[in-house]
C-alpha cells in the first residue's frame, strides 16, 4: 500500500501543476505530515476512515488502494463527474462559479431561458473562433 499512496500523491498537482509534497498531500487529507510519511515508508498502514477520506478526497479506487487490483480511479459516469465539479464550486458558497451554479440550477429545464443562454455561449463560441482564425 506504500507505494500507491506515493503515486497516488505523486499523480496529484499543486497550483503550480509539480507533484504534491507530503506536507501539500497532508493538507488536502486533514491530516499529518507525519502519517503521510509512515504510510509511505511502510512504518504505518492508514486506518478505514484514513482510506476512505484519500479515497474520497483523490477520488481513487478503494479496490485498488487496497490491494492494487484494478485501475487507481473508478470509472466515472458523466453525470458523476459533473457532479462532483458543481459539489466543488458550490463548496465556496461566495464565489462566483457557486452564484452561477446556483443560479443556472433555479431554472426549469425546458424554460426558455436555456435557449438564451445556449445563443449566447453560441456567439461567445463564435467571436473565440474568429479571434484565434485572426491570430
Amino acid at each position: 500500500m506504500k507505494n500507491r499512496i506515493k503515486e497516488i500523491r505523486e499523480s496529484m498537482k499543486d497550483n503550480n501543476g509539480r507533484k504534491l509534497s507530503q506536507a501539500k498531500f497532508a493538507e488536502r487529507l486533514g491530516v499529518s505530515i507525519s502519517s503521510v510519511q509512515k504510510w509511505e515508508i511502510g512504518a504505518a498502514v492508514p486506518n478505514s476512515s484514513a482510506i476512505n477520506l484519500i479515497c474520497e478526497k483523490c477520488g481513487v479506487n478503494e479496490t485498488w488502494l487496497r490491494t492494487g487490483a484494478g485501475k487507481m480511479h473508478e470509472e466515472k459516469t458523466r453525470e458523476e463527474e459533473l457532479g462532483g465539479e458543481v459539489a466543488r464550486m458550490l463548496a465556496r458558497p461566495d464565489s462566483f462559479k457557486a452564484s452561477v451554479v446556483a443560479a443556472l440550477l433555479k431554472f426549469d429545464p425546458d424554460g426558455p431561458e436555456w435557449s438564451i443562454l445556449e445563443r449566447i455561449y453560441n456567439d461567445i463560441a463564435d467571436q473565440w473562433a474568429k479571434e484565434k482564425a485572426g491570430e
